[in-house]
């Protein structure tokens, strides 16, 4: 083990993630859907990509707060870091990220290229937008190859940058606001003078609903949150043509966005108080069973809370629990620069609402007793929920979220 050296750090990392949608009244023809085609060793990294996002969502849950986190977003910002990982650094974050043993860094650079380009290209009333900037100082030299992989695979853009210079924030921050359109205006709130490196990426999902909810059908009702109290929200109402599943724990509604390719997924358990205790149960496996379980139905009645909500996030922590120590102490990221390398920021910002429209992100919280129903055609949504956004047929999960109380979220 190396000792006593100096830790130049790296401020790193993450994610931005605006969900959003764009008002359109009509409900117009949609395109065919086309699948994103992978291997099947690619299929696999997919399905071990959908277990991290599950770990990180866990990680990121807090008993008390709605909870959101857009885990593709943080595996393409894993996989830039881990390709100057050496050592257990690497070892710990493939770990971490389910790839470890399972496929060369060629191959898992190949699998991110390949399915964010399918996944921006789906549906052309789906725009889905993913961003990467590399920022370095003078103080250190980068190893060519490492800039040059993180162009050619993440169309990652490199500069060199003054960390010392108040100018260094505000450049930062711009670069993501307008990567996001404005919706995150400021990732960090300071970033340290002496950094080295500054990684960022933005992922921006605009999607419509195939079948948009009606704005004059939207009215008031109840919510009831996580404590068994009634809470008034705004709440949609619509005839949609939705898929539902049941199990003995949960019942879920599969919302389209434009031609299919990307959905919403609305999990509701059946005892809507207990959402924490679900939410820490939640495996990737029971996701999966519930896509399974799905019943394509016509004209299901929905009844849904609108919503919007910010959220931030220190992922430090929330790494740690998931195994990735070394990266924020004696790490060992030799393939970005001969200096001594560690992580000293990693943050997450999140915009997200949901309107008669589609998505932008909001929280809503259901009935002690009625929960989130499904019964003779129709889904009511006025309990706690899980929900998450995936592309269809990869299944990679690109958010995922809680919401238990609409306190803040209209």
């Amino acid at each position: 083990m190396r000792t006593n050296k100096r830790l130049l750090p790296i401020v790193a990392i993450m994610l931005i993630s605006a969900l959003t949608a764009c008002n359109d009244d009509n409900n117009e023809p949609q395109e065919p859907r086309a699948e994103i085609q992978l291997t099947q060793e690619q299929r696999m990294l997919a399905e071990d990509g959908n277990e991290f996002a599950v770990d990180a969502f866990k990680a990121a849950n807090d008993p008390k707060e709605n909870t959101l986190i857009a885990p593709y977003s943080m595996q393409l910002s894993l996989a830039m870091l881990a390709n100057g990982a050496k050592g257990e650094t690497f070892d710990e974050i493939m770990n971490a990220m389910h790839f470890a043993g399972k496929a060369s860094i060629s191959e898992i650079n190949e699998f991110y290229k390949t399915v964010t380009s399918g996944l921006t290209g789906a549906d052309s009333k789906v725009s889905l937008n993913t961003a990467n900037a590399l920022w370095v100082s003078s103080t250190i030299s980068p190893m060519q190859n490492y800039i040059e992989t993180l162009h050619s695979y993440y169309g990652a853009t490199a500069s060199n940058i003054d960390f010392s210079s108040p100018n260094a924030l505000t450049k930062i921050n711009k670069w993501a606001s307008d990567a996001t359109g404005g919706k995150i205006s400021k990732l960090f709130n300071e970033i340290d003078p002496t950094a080295s490196v500054c990684m960022v990426n933005t992922m921006a999902f605009d999607g419509k609903w195939a079948k948009r909810f009606e704005t004059k059908a939207t009215k008031s009702g109840e919510f009831t949150n996580w404590r068994g109290e009634k809470e008034q929200c705004m709440m949609m109402h619509g005839t949609m043509d939705a898929g539902v599943a049941s199990t003995e724990e949960a019942n879920m509604l599969e919302l389209n966005y434009g031609n299919g390719s990307f959905v919403m997924d609305v999990i509701v358990p059946k005892d809507g108080r207990k959402i924490n205790e679900y939410a820490a149960s939640l495996t990737h496996k029971r996701i999966s069973d519930l896509v399974s379980a799905i019943t394509p139905s016509a004209s299901i009645i929905v009844q849904m809370p609108k919503f919007e909500a910010k959220y931030s996030y220190n992922l430090i922590e929330n790494l740690k629990s998931l195994g990735i120590s070394k990266a924020f102490g004696d790490a060992d990221f030799s393939g970005i620069s001969r200096k001594q390398l560690a992580v000293t920021q990693c943050v997450q910002q999140l915009w997200v609402k949901v309107d008669e429209s589609g998505t932008k992100v909001a929280a809503a919280t259901g009935t002690v007793l009625g929960d989130i129903t499904y019964i003779g055609g129709k889904f009511i949504v006025n309990s706690p929920f899980v929900y998450l956004i995936r592309e269809r047929s990869t299944g990679v999960i690109l958010a995922i979220g809680k919401v238990q109380t609409m306190a803040g979220m209209q």
